[in-house]
């Protein structure tokens, strides 16, 4: 009696995640983790692996195919060279240099 509870119970966890696959957000990544993650390597990749071991313990039939989505945002890249200060455009790593030279942290 006990087997039947318990492979009734996992149908009813396999009916559960094919009804509502689980999500997964990584959240902002890189250029070099994104490139990582199609590669089907890196951290991002660890995570994953991590996230498909839950739903693999929480579903005990071996040979069946569960959907997992996961999704992400591109991290932008861009930093700006220039910042405003007092109307003035000045590029940030002269004027760096320029406080370090007179003692002035930034």
């Amino acid at each position: 009696m006990a087997t039947g509870q318990a492979s009734s119970d996992q149908n009813e966890g396999t009916l559960k995640i094919q009804s509502h696959p689980p999500l997964y957000n990584l959240g902002k990544l890189k250029k070099r983790r994104r490139r990582d993650l199609k590669r089907g390597q890196g951290v991002a990749m660890s995570e994953i692996y991590q996230a498909l071991a839950q739903v693999h313990g929480r579903v005990a039939h071996e040979g069946d195919h569960h959907p997992v989505v996961i999704s992400y945002e591109k991290k932008s890249s861009k930093k700006k060279k220039n910042i405003n200060y007092m109307g003035m455009k000045i590029n940030r790593k002269k004027m760096k240099k320029r406080m370090k030279k007179y003692g002035i942290k930034y």
